[in-house]
């Protein structure tokens, strides 16, 4: 369960539940949860590591950032290559979190 993340002290231990979560949604973005953003990505991601997905707190939030792979090397404009979003606490999600474009 993560906790509100608006009320919840850093810790490594919620950082690697944080990036569970977010890789589970980065690499199955189509979860059909109402209410739940989802970045798309490409189908590309052979996992959370290749896309160098990272997690981090600052400013008093949590945040993710990935790289996005596409199969065409230079396919993306430079604009559109990293992901970053604000996570969210939200119970009613399979995962537990939000993911708020940045």
């Amino acid at each position: 369960m993560i906790p509100d993340l608006d009320e919840a002290p850093y810790s490594e231990g919620l950082r690697r539940l944080l990036y569970d979560a977010v890789a589970r949604i980065v690499l199955t973005p189509d979860s059909g949860e109402p209410g739940l953003t989802v970045v798309p990505h490409s189908g590309a991601h052979t996992g959370a590591d290749a896309g160098n997905l990272a997690i981090f707190y600052a400013w008093g939030r949590w945040f993710a950032v990935w790289r996005e792979l596409a199969e065409d090397e230079g396919a993306l404009p430079a604009s559109r290559i990293w992901q970053v979003v604000r996570l969210a606490a939200d119970p009613s999600s399979p995962d537990g979190i939000m993911l708020h474009e940045v």
